[in-house]
């Protein structure tokens, strides 16, 4: 499978990185697969989220998507950073109006569904 990709995307003149590319099964029956072989149902990220095969409330498949730890820590630190940057240079109005904007554009890129946990935490 890789070399048939390898090649179409070298006709559009894009390679893929070797560390970073892998082929992993991902559908409806993953998780179901990986507990009868004893083993982690695949994830990959992609995109600031963390992708996983699930079920609803209902048990039809789902795609879950969360923010990945490693995003979200780092957003948690800049915020942090940024607090303690500004916390004695401006007036607490102006730090909470810049705040609940840089909040507001978190939440229109990573409110998605299924990633409330990670959402809130946030916040």
């Amino acid at each position: 499978m890789e070399p048939l990709l390898r090649e179409r995307f070298a006709k559009f003149g894009l390679t893929l990185h070797p560390e970073k590319t892998r082929t992993i099964r991902f559908g409806r029956s993953e998780r179901e697969n990986a507990r009868r072989q004893g083993r982690q149902a695949h994830t990959f990220d992609f995109l600031g989220f963390t992708h996983d095969a699930g079920r609803s409330r209902k048990g039809s498949f789902l795609r879950g998507r969360k923010t990945s730890r490693k995003k979200f820590r780092r957003a948690c630190h800049e915020i942090t950073t940024w607090l303690q940057q500004v916390r004695n240079t401006r007036r607490l109005s102006e730090i909470w109006a810049d705040r609940a904007t840089k909040l507001r554009g978190h939440y229109s890129y990573y409110g998605v569904r299924g990633n409330s946990r990670r959402i809130r935490k946030f916040g």
